[in-house]
């Protein structure tokens, strides 16, 4: 078990003395008695999340099953802030239900603020913490019923995740002096045995100073023991050991089978303890024998013999995680770089997000809110959103949404995604990393060829490359490079001009001042496999039909779904069609840039025109149109031509997939 807040750390004590292996952790400053050795971790701070980050992940890869218990201080949250209470200095309330992240509107003192923003950071890493856990993980997080901790919207998220549960229990069931409401909000159902009101049933809790006896001690202040609240946050010794076999009932029950055999062992070797005679002296006793370790415990559960025992356990528990997660795991890993998933990507070094998640949008309100976010700039939230009862911290990007990814597509095309979806919306998005966490990870990267993972041939040859010839071997293999290719082209400069004089006068406006011939040389002096580049850079690329086939990129067959003779066939209706759609996007802005972006093209001689229709019939007999719109980006509007919509590219043949990772 890994106490976290651990504070008196009696969870953590009573843990070794049931024969669970526990890690307690809290900060050095913690004012509680400790009652077991605690690892001191700032987490308020990014240096102690980054040393407790590392010490995590290392725990995490020794052991079978973990269960993580944070407890974070309810100090601040806590509404009886707010009770009047007759003394010097009482404190104030810091929080309220409607801002749980801080009064607005208040000027606190300077030991108040600093307060706050503590247990703030506190908070918000433990819900990032909770969001990443693997799924194998059981955590429980631990806060009293009222405390205003749970009305912050990460948390409010978590609690309608599924498979997460919140046990409400009264301490005094448990052995606590007062009728203290505990929240446990956990996904470890096993401890819903614990809740309920105080029953009433128990022994008395106090005895007054006349001798009589009452279920509780009172609450308030206190002249001897001080604020109540403060003297109840160390758990009482029956709740810990509850707790404990509810959570670890294979370890009660080894632990009392260990009990019993050490009481058996030592009645059978108790006559064998006798005085004895050696050179150091009269009247001594042998000392006692070590009990064998065969009961250490990790963690709560007994610790595999074997290393490649624990492996083989991470490996099944990733490979049930896939199995439940289906075709998704695969777009959710990708999701984790931006990119679409790669059959043969080699992994990102550090992934561009710390975790994604995945959520489901029901209602109409819900959509709304999630075209907020996809309205966004860069799709990146400025504060923490709630989604789908998915809680998102501030700078999380929406990646997805009913399947199609957002990267490079906004605007039009993604109302078009939503405007169908009126009542159900699913999507990912990747939560991102703090910046010492990141930097954690660029430090813990290794280069590929140590890490071992699969590189693409030609990677692998350029970084071999490198690592043979050193960097002032490489610089000047790049210098001959290039010398060599000045020369060649200035031995082209005379083809080149009399290629470029018979080209298409359109053609010849597009590729003005490109080098063809120089580009198809080095590509043929690289062994660049595909041949058709430079050729298609003079005679135009195909954007019907057949496309010619690239061996620089993975086969794939896509076949047409329409020939260019049928497409032509119904030219006429799709000329009507671009007639009776074209009209103003309905903004002002947009149709101007539109138009501003195409005049400019004419005027660079990348296009031609305007023509009427009769000038295009007179010059090219039946002609099927694209269509050209505006797009709406940060800071700018992207013209473009759909030809999707007339049916140009359904007409395509492809015997490749376009993948610019490929090697």
């Amino acid at each position: 078990m890994i106490e976290m807040f651990a504070g008196s750390g009696v969870l953590s004590a009573t843990s070794a003395t049931e024969g669970i292996r526990a890690v307690a952790i809290d900060q050095r400053s913690n004012r509680h008695a400790q009652k077991c050795k605690c690892m001191n971790f700032d987490l308020a701070t990014a240096e102690g999340q980054l040393e407790f980050d590392s010490l995590f992940r290392r725990l995490l890869g020794e052991t079978e099953q973990v269960v993580v218990w944070m407890a974070p201080p309810c100090g601040t949250a806590s509404r009886a802030r707010g009770i009047p209470v007759n003394a010097k200095d009482p404190p104030r309330p810091l929080r309220s239900a409607k801002f749980p992240w801080g009064l607005e509107g208040v000027s606190f003192s300077e030991k108040e603020q600093a307060k706050l923003d503590a247990a703030n950071k506190v908070y918000a890493w433990t819900l990032r913490f909770l969001t990443s856990l693997p799924d194998h993980v059981r955590w429980v997080v631990e806060n009293p019923v009222g405390s205003l901790m749970w009305c912050l919207p990460g948390f409010v998220a978590i609690a309608g995740r599924r498979g997460v549960v919140d046990v409400d229990t009264t301490m005094c069931n448990h052995g606590g002096s007062r009728d203290k409401r505990t929240r446990l909000r956990t996904n470890a159902p096993e401890l819903s045995e614990l809740a309920g009101p105080c029953s009433a049933t128990h022994p008395p809790r106090y005895i007054d100073s006349q001798g009589g006896h009452h279920l509780h001690k009172p609450w308030g202040l206190n002249r001897t023991d001080g604020w109540a609240t403060a003297s109840e946050a160390e758990y009482p010794l029956e709740f810990c050991t509850k707790v404990l076999r509810s959570l670890f009932p294979q370890a009660f029950a080894e632990n009392k089978k260990t009990k019993t055999e050490s009481r058996e062992e030592k009645r059978e070797q108790s006559p064998r303890r006798e005085v004895t005679t050696d050179t150091k002296g009269l009247g001594q006793r042998q000392p006692k024998q070590k009990v064998k370790e065969e009961t250490v415990k990790t963690l709560g559960v007994p610790r595999p013999p074997p290393q490649d025992r624990a492996d083989q356990s991470a490996r099944d528990n990733r490979q049930r995680t896939d199995d439940r997660r289906g075709e998704a795991s695969k777009w959710v890993r990708a999701a984790g770089v931006g990119r679409q998933a790669r059959g043969r990507g080699h992994p990102e070094v550090v992934p561009e997000h710390a975790s994604v998640k995945e959520f489901v949008v029901e209602g109409r309100p819900g959509i709304l809110r999630l075209k907020a976010w996809a309205g966004a700039k860069t799709r990146r939230l400025d504060k923490e959103f709630v989604v789908g009862g998915v809680w998102f911290p501030a700078n999380s990007q929406l990646l997805e949404i009913n399947g199609l990814r957002l990267r490079g597509c906004c605007g039009a095309d993604l109302e078009l995604v939503l405007d169908k979806f009126d009542d159900v919306a699913h999507g990912l998005a990747g939560l991102p990393w703090e910046p010492v966490e990141f930097l954690a990870q660029a430090i813990r990267a290794q280069h590929p060829f140590e890490k071992g993972f699969p590189l693409r041939d030609n990677t692998a040859r350029a970084v071999a490359q490198v690592i043979a010839l050193g960097p002032t071997a490489v610089v000047e293999h790049r210098k001959r490079l290039l010398d060599q290719w000045r020369t060649l082209a200035a031995e082209l400069e005379q083809q080149e001009v009399e290629l470029h004089t018979r080209l298409p006068d359109q053609t010849r406006q597009v590729v003005k001042g490109k080098r063809i011939l120089l580009f198809g040389r080095v590509l043929r002096d690289l062994g660049f496999s595909d041949p058709e580049p430079a050729r298609c850079m003079a005679a135009g690329f195909p954007i019907v039909g057949v496309i010619p086939d690239s061996r620089a990129f993975p086969p794939k067959l896509v076949e047409a779904q329409l020939s260019v003779k049928e497409l032509l066939g119904k030219a006429r209706w799709a000329q009507a069609a671009a007639r009776a759609g074209t009209r103003s996007s309905g903004d002002a802005e947009v149709d101007v840039a539109v138009h501003a972006a195409t005049r400019k093209e004419v005027e660079l001689g990348w296009m031609r025109g305007p023509f009427s229709e009769e000038e295009l019939s007179e010059q090219l007999g039946l002609w099927v149109p694209a269509r050209r719109f505006g797009l709406k980006q940060p800071g700018k509007v992207r013209c473009i031509d759909d030809f999707s919509e007339m049916g140009a590219n359904s007409t395509i043949t492809t015997h490749f997939k376009v993948d610019l990772g490929w090697g």
